[in-house]
């Protein structure tokens, strides 16, 4: 009896215990394919994300160190290298100039790179004191290996995580728009109409953008200082960046004038948010004792003329003697000003 029992056992499963069997296998297979797909789909999007980001970076390091030759509209050559168009630099050019550190082919879905760089705001012209904007971007979208017609959704989720802030891709609801990670920033699909484009930005607008401004650009922290787009050094002044050198001061002289009273001066034009202002420098000084009480007192002031000034250099006595100083030859020197709250 023990025996038989053995060979009962012994004998396989049955029907109901195979078919079982069958699903529970089934079932499992199709979570491996699932993870498998999950797990590929992660690895590539990590490779072409990586790709987007060294480009990304190297567009930057270009466009620090010859963004004032692009604004300008100039040649950006250093050697034997000159970029065809500064606007579009090629990966082979980028490489030339030792921005690339590598040689980068094809994005990783057999894609061509685009590289587009941009004038912010577009009506901007050059040359002119334009903010420029990059764009890196695989000319084909990512989408499902196993369904070309859908994005593929994990690739382009983790091709974001490698860029950071600065990648975005176009959604199947909004395929015409570019958004970026955590919705940060938009911008117009160049791919048309097609979801999954992935982008990577920078320059102007993305999240390490803190160089270029204008003269006039909004700020909010006094004394910020930052670099415009033609290679000046800017400083905050009250709530806009105005140029400077090293540290502006409050006061900046713009030129000097020797000046006698009766004589006038233009005020100056200065750059948004400063104001006409004026100091001066007094070489000289009398005392005329041959008038009694003694003209003894020397005091210089600018009448406010609307566009000018009107210089007052005058001698006084203790009492109400007031006089232009003129007689005595009585000369200064008057700084020509803008104040910057």
């Amino acid at each position: 009896m023990q025996k038989f029992m053995s060979r009962a056992k012994q004998g396989g499963f049955t029907n109901i215990q195979m078919t079982a069997l069958i699903v529970v296998i089934a079932l499992a297979q199709l979570g491996f394919g699932a993870y498998q797909r999950h797990y590929v789909s992660q690895m590539f999007g990590k490779l072409i994300g990586g790709q987007a980001r060294t480009i990304k970076e190297a567009v930057d390091d270009y466009l620090k160190t010859y963004g004032p030759a692009i604004v300008a509209n100039k040649p950006v050559t250093n050697g034997t290298t000159t970029v065809s168009v500064p606007l579009t630099p090629s990966l082979a050019e980028l490489e030339a100039l030792g921005f690339l550190h590598a040689t980068m082919g094809k994005a990783a879905n057999g894609a061509n790179w685009v590289i587009a760089i941009e004038t912010q705001p577009s009506t901007c012209t050059l040359p002119g004191a334009c903010n420029l904007t990059s764009t890196v971007y695989p000319d084909i979208a990512l989408t499902a290996r196993d369904n070309p017609s859908a994005i593929d959704g994990v690739a382009l989720e983790a091709a974001i995580d490698e860029i950071g802030a600065d990648g975005g891709y176009a959604d199947v609801a909004t395929p015409t728009v570019v958004t970026g990670a955590g919705g940060g920033w938009t911008r117009t699909n160049k791919l048309g109409s097609v979801a999954g484009t992935l982008y990577a930005i920078g320059g102007y607008g993305s999240a390490a953008y803190t160089a270029l401004k204008n003269v006039g650009d909004a700020c909010t922290i006094p004394g910020a200082v930052a670099t415009s787009t033609t290679g000046q050094q800017l400083i905050c002044r009250g709530s806009n960046y105005v140029t400077t050198l090293n540290a502006l001061p409050n006061y900046r002289t713009s030129s000097k004038v020797l000046v006698k009273d009766g004589d006038v001066v233009n005020k100056p034009t200065c750059e948004t948010g400063g104001t006409p202002a004026f100091s001066f420098e007094m070489t000289q000084t009398a005392v005329d004792v041959a008038i009694a009480p003694p003209l003894q007192s020397l005091y210089e002031t600018a009448q406010d003329q609307g566009s000018s000034w009107k210089i007052v250099i005058h001698m006084k006595d203790k009492n109400t003697t007031d006089t232009s100083a003129n007689p005595y030859s009585i000369t200064a020197i008057f700084h020509v000003q803008c104040y910057y709250p």
